[in-house]
């Protein structure tokens, strides 16, 4: 068939290239958007939107920003927190360390004068316990901790540290009912120290009565001496110094008194 122009489809130098049986016609109207159903379609411009789209996509931006500086501020809180429990357990290890040296030094004051002679079996069982100062345990507060790690081991030097400070106070309980008992001691022996030396003055004066010493008045010393001591028996606060002082007395007599004592 041929159209009015002379033309079948077939030009004399070929098929016509833009000839296809099988394909829709083509429309080279840029706003066209490829609806074909017949009727006028509106152009959309995609770059126009509605100002309801506007305030969509405002807040959702609106919220995006607020979550991601929320999100900043909660590590930065939680980088502070564990900054602070890093600090908090190397603060906790360092008590403890001052405590065990505490320990360990009142440990050499308080049972410097103790003799383990004159303890009994329980009291000996105790003293070679509070003696013995525990090594400080290894606790790690390096920052790569978690956080509840970082809380258990501060925990765990705060407790030692609290063992080490009633282990302390053991020790000075300790220290000052041995005191007490050695000084109630002392004062005994030192008040039977006393009625002993009476008596060798008192036997001492006797057997010198009628000897000619070099040094005469020391009798007469000795005498007030044994009378002040005589005084003294219910003293135990002064019987030391009075039978160191009565028993260097009778020393010089006897040597005022020559071979004849």
């Amino acid at each position: 068939m041929v159209d009015d122009d002379g033309y079948d489809g077939i030009r004399s130098h070929g098929v016509d290239p833009d000839w296809n049986p099988f394909s829709t016609p083509r429309d080279d109207d840029p706003d066209d958007i490829g609806w074909d159903d017949g009727s006028e379609t509106p152009h959309v411009n995609p770059s126009r939107m509605s100002g309801k789209g506007v305030a969509v996509l405002t807040a959702c931006t609106l919220v995006i920003a607020v979550a991601g500086i929320g999100m900043v501020i909660t590590e930065s809180r939680l980088s502070v927190r564990h900054d602070q429990l890093v600090s908090d357990c190397e603060d906790a290890v360092s008590q403890m360390s001052e405590a065990r040296v505490r320990l360990s030094d009142r440990v050499g004051v308080k049972f410097r004068n103790v003799d383990p002679q004159s303890l009994t079996a329980r009291q000996k069982r105790e003293y070679d316990s509070l003696r013995r100062v525990a090594a400080t345990v290894s606790i790690d507060c390096d920052a790569s901790q978690k956080n509840d790690q970082l809380e258990k081991h501060a925990d765990k030097a705060r407790d030692a540290a609290r063992a080490y400070g009633r282990q302390s106070s053991r020790v000075d309980a300790f220290a000052r009912v041995y005191d007490r008992r050695a000084a109630k001691r002392a004062d005994e022996e030192n008040m039977d120290r006393l009625a002993k030396d009476i008596d060798a003055a008192r036997s001492l004066l006797e057997r010198t009565e009628s000897m000619e010493l070099k040094v005469p008045y020391l009798r007469t010393r000795l005498a007030d001496t044994l009378a002040l001591a005589e005084q003294a028996t219910d003293d135990a606060s002064g019987a030391e110094s009075i039978t160191v002082t009565l028993e260097d007395l009778m020393e010089q007599v006897r040597e005022s008194a020559g071979p004849q004592e």
